[in-house]
């Protein structure tokens, strides 16, 4: 994960405020999370034959 202790306040609670919707999105959504990193792994598979 990113340090941003060395960024400015503004912008360190931006992110912090963008990681927590993303971090409640992905547990409201786990089945779409799931079926994302099913896929991605399929692909990624794919690449390596």
């Amino acid at each position: 994960m990113r340090d941003i202790s060395n960024l400015p306040k503004e912008e360190q609670a931006a992110i912090l405020a963008r990681r927590e919707y993303y971090r409640k999105w992905r547990k409201a959504n786990a089945d779409k999370v799931k079926e994302h990193n099913r896929r991605y792994w399929l692909k990624r598979a794919q690449k390596q034959k």
